[in-house]
């Protein structure tokens, strides 16, 4: 699940409409006609939008493939007697609200492929003074304050509607003058109206073609009627719409039909004429473009130029192009890719002539995701891309220059384009592009960027070494089954490599969950201790490394800062040994504890000072470093638990991937944290670092306490993220009185983490759980491996409210269409996931530790009970769907698991419907990047 397109939600809504009811929204709810008009009160003006588009849409057949053609009629009485010849199976002329412009659909076209809208206007229809605004056709209206003090009158704020907001929009529009007062008006309107559509500043904007009816007899004109509409002298022609003058006033006397029989056909050639001009253009949208069904049900092009448009006085093109990239930017690392690309490249010999076809397609791929409207590619390239090419280097130095490189990959791209159909589609182009390259050099690879789309840092690295980013997990991958938001990839899509993966991502509506381990020494066994009673009570459920999002462990020594090399033992060395062991072994914490004191017995093995003949030199060096261990024996004895060459941003696990692992060590020379990971991070700026990330911390702060640093990295990883679910910060036992002796304090994770709890919001401290121990006496050193027996002795607990804390969370909450509106109150129906494998046997611990566990909200309402047979009792799937109401789309909402006498929110709560419609990319009508 995740995303939610137009398409979908218009599909689940449609489904619910009853035949009767879409055989007749067409046009018999002709009351319902008004779409525009303006209102006054004490506040000023303001735009109304009744919703009309939004029924005409959910009345159509095919929305996604219907192309429309939308047609204007304005101007004097004649208007209505000329649409109800020409559209006689509309009731347009039905008593109902007026407002400034009504909105139809043609009946007779409704179902085809080029249906007609039309919308109509008069010339002097009086804008509403104090009065109510108009019955909305959908329940859904909506208003736009115009800024004050830039008309003088309502009648110019009329006009600036119609040349600013419609006329762009319109294809043709039929001017019906008599007179020569009536032909002023249109020429200033056409005047005024000169910013049409296009797809980028390079394009030909894109205007609408005009047709003047003269109908009168008895109407006088001082001058040519077609010299009195052109432009003026100051106005270029080509930038004036194409009029044509069509002459009725002999015909007067015959029937409506017969009269206007000549505008029919003029008007059918002339949207034939305009749409076969923006076809060429790029320009012809369908009618799911041009409209968002979204939570106030506002049509997209309409509602991202409204706002714009009242508040601007020159007229400007809109930029169509700009407006359909609005939720699907181009990513920002293209520049890096293709720089890293070049110079990889360059190093194992591939000429460049390979590189224009392969880098094309991922340009292309970008460009042209399913349900992207197919702007064309010249434009697209031009306006996106060009700009990205790397500037000239000693690459490839003397064949080629920079602007005949970028003119080829133009080429290239352009032919990509030409090859799209409804079997091919830019990611089967992509692919064919990556296998072609990846059987002349399967050893390409890039140090930081993902090979397969140049565009964002690489997250997973597989055993051949090319990385992807999470995008490309989701493009090349298929979902796993009976698991949300895991993706299983089996095969390099360059090398063809075959080698099974599966590759978890945090869900866009929930929160990470982060597991921050102290640094201890032998006290680690401590932490181990903890960890697997809490694996313990969880019962099999889930694996302890399933339950972070993110594992940041602490080290318990320091780096030189020479350590920039990132294999195994050069971070190792420094610590964190148990959250490399959870996060890239998936070992368990039993099976971790039961290994965890040989390891210790020869790691912190002493390092040879006195012990007889001068013990005062032991206490002194006690003193000093709270530790006595031989680093070289630390050293050795870690290469014999990983392999030597084993890289922290390496190949995870089978089933490891997108386990994000933060070890965090400190510099000897300053103190300064440097973290190491396995993963980049898209919202990093330091993209050019390669994998080792130095974090500078402010001197005041403990540096290392690795929770402190997990909450500034998760927001990297996820910037998205508002804040944590859940942060499980576990300690290495503390003594309730602070020590007078010489422990350092940064060695004392718990005073530190009660410190930092001061620093952060209320909301935040009750998502973060500490568990920790209190010790009588003092605190075993560092090394003291004479305390590990007492230790593995110790019993250990972990509250109730941990497990229920960790169970909740791995649940989230998507929506599953739109919010409907019914009597005020807006109707929500949602499923409730699970983000971990074996969600059913997770749902059956849940309801052992909420005793009668039901779903409800935190305000009180119950909204049902939690049963292990919601989901599929064969592959495991776990799906709860529920309904509840929300005043308002901007009210908090929090859903939680209850029991008789607990409850905790899931993952993602408190959170608005309008966020997660936003987290949805509900109102990404243009495709999402991830196809």
């Amino acid at each position: 699940m995740g995303t939610i397109t137009l398409s979908s939600f218009y599909l689940v809504t449609q489904s619910r409409r009853s035949r009767d009811e879409l055989d007749t929204a067409g046009d018999h709810k002709a009351t319902m006609a008004a779409w525009l008009d303006l209102t006054h009160d004490a506040t000023g003006w303001s735009l109304g939008d009744t919703g009309r588009m939004d029924d005409i849409v959910q009345s159509m057949t095919h929305p996604a493939t219907q192309y429309p053609s939308v047609c204007s009629f304005l101007g004097n009485a004649s208007r209505l007697s000329a649409l109800r010849a020409l559209f006689p199976q509309n009731n347009v002329t039905r008593r109902g609200p007026a407002g400034l412009v009504r909105l139809h659909l043609s009946t007779t076209t409704a179902s085809t492929e080029h249906p007609v809208w039309f919308a109509e206007a008069s010339f002097a229809h009086p804008p509403t003074l104090d009065g109510p605004f108009m019955t909305p056709s959908a329940n859904r209206p909506r208003q736009y304050p115009v800024q004050q003090g830039q008309w003088e009158t309502a009648i110019d704020i009329r006009d600036h509607i119609l040349t600013r907001l419609v006329f762009p929009w319109t294809h043709v529009a039929c001017f019906f003058v008599d007179g020569e007062s009536e032909l002023n008006t249109v020429s200033r309107w056409l005047e005024a109206s000169q910013g049409g559509i296009h797809a980028s500043p390079s394009d030909t904007p894109s205007r609408m073609r005009v047709i003047l009816i003269l109908t009168s007899p008895t109407a006088t004109y001082n001058a040519n009627p077609l010299e009195v509409a052109g432009p003026s002298s100051d106005i270029v022609e080509e930038q004036w719409p194409t009029i044509t003058v069509l002459d009725l006033r002999d015909r007067h006397q015959l029937s409506p039909s017969a009269l206007y029989a000549p505008l029919q056909r003029l008007l059918l050639n002339t949207l034939q004429d305009n749409r076969v001009e923006r076809i060429q253009q790029g320009l012809l949208f369908s009618t799911v473009y041009l409209k968002l069904f979204s939570t106030v049900h506002l049509n997209f092009m309409w509602q991202k130029c409204l706002p714009s448009s009242l508040l601007r006085s020159a007229a400007r093109p809109i930029p169509c192009l700009s407006l359909a990239r609005e939720r699907l930017p181009v990513p920002t690392g293209f520049e890096n890719g293709c720089t890293e690309l070049l110079r990889e490249a360059s190093k194992i010999g591939c000429p460049i002539r390979d590189l224009y076809p392969f880098v094309a397609s991922a340009l292309l791929m970008d460009a042209y995701p399913p349900g992207m409207h197919r702007f064309r590619p010249q434009h697209v390239f031009d306006d996106l891309y060009r700009d990205r090419w790397p500037t000239p280097s000693d690459l490839y130095k003397g064949r080629v220059g920079a602007g005949q490189q970028c003119d080829a990959i133009r080429d290239a791209f352009v032919d990509g384009f030409a090859q799209m159909g409804p079997l091919q589609s830019s990611l089967t182009i992509r692919k064919g592009a990556l296998r072609h390259l990846g059987a002349q050099w399967p050893n390409l690879t890039l140090p930081t960027m993902c090979l397969f789309c140049l565009g964002r840092p690489a997250e997973y690295q597989r055993p051949c070494r090319h990385a992807l980013c999470d995008t490309c997990v989701v493009v090349f991958g298929s979902p796993t089954r009976g698991a949300e938001y895991h993706h299983d990839l089996s095969q390099c899509p360059l090398c063809q490599d075959v080698v099974e993966r599966t590759i978890r991502r945090l869900p866009p509506t929930k929160q990470p969950v982060v597991l921050a381990l102290d640094g201890g020494g032998i006290r680690g066994i401590v932490t181990l201790g903890l960890l697997q009673e809490l694996e313990r009570r969880l019962m099999g459920s889930m694996a302890l490394s399933d339950i972070p999002d993110l594992t940041a462990g602490t080290s318990v020594g320091k780096s030189t800062p020479g350590d920039v090399t990132l294999d195994a033992t050069a971070v190792v060395r420094c610590g964190a040994v148990i959250a490399t062991d959870f996060t890239h072994n998936n070992i368990s914490a039993a099976e971790a504890y039961q290994k965890f004191p040989d390891f210790a017995r020869k790691a912190f093995r002493t390092s040879g000072v006195p012990s007889g003949r001068w013990p005062w030199l032991r206490v002194a060096m006690h003193l000093l470093k709270d530790s006595l261990y031989d680093a070289d024996m630390l050293d050795q004895t870690i290469r014999t638990v990983c392999e030597h060459n084993r890289r922290v941003f390496d190949a995870a696990s089978p089933s490891g991937g997108g386990r994000r692992l933060a070890i965090i060590v400190s510099q000897i020379s300053d103190d300064k944290p440097v973290v190491f990971s396995n993963y980049r991070g898209v919202g990093r700026d330091d993209v050019d670092l390669g994998y080792q990330i130095i974090l500078y911390q402010d001197e005041a702060q403990n540096p290392l306490l690795s929770d402190v640093i997990a909450q500034a990295e998760y927001r990297i990883i996820w910037p998205s993220a508002r804040t944590h679910d859940l942060l499980i910060s576990v300690g290495t036992d503390y003594i309730p009185s602070r020590r007078a002796y010489y422990s350092s304090p940064c060695m004392d994770g718990t005073e530190v983490y009660k410190e930092d709890l001061y620093h952060v919001p209320h909301a935040t401290r009750l998502r973060t759980l500490r568990l920790d121990h209190p010790l009588d006496g003092h605190l075993p050193r560092l090394d003291d491996i004479g305390q590990l027996t007492a230790l593995t002795r110790r019993s250990y607990w972990v509250p109730d409210e941990l497990v229920r804390a960790v169970l909740a969370t791995c649940f989230f909450f998507e929506l599953d269409e739109a919010p409907t509106m019914v009597r005020g109150q807006y109707h929500c129906r949602r499923s409730i996931l699970c983000a971990r494998p074996q969600a059913r046997r997770i749902i059956e611990r849940v309801l052992v530790e909420f005793l009668g566990a039901k779903v409800g909200t935190l305000r009180g309402d119950e909204l049902d009970r939690l049963s292990k047979n919601d989901g599929c009792t064969v592959c495991g799937y776990y799906q709860k769907r529920i309904r509840f109401c929300v005043g308002s789309l901007d009210e908090d909402v929090t859903i939680l698991f209850t029991g008789s006498s607990h409850q905790h929110p899931i993952g993602g709560f408190p959170a608005t419907v309008q966020q997660f419609l936003r987290q949805q990319q509900a109102d990404a009508v243009f495709s999402q990047s991830d196809h």
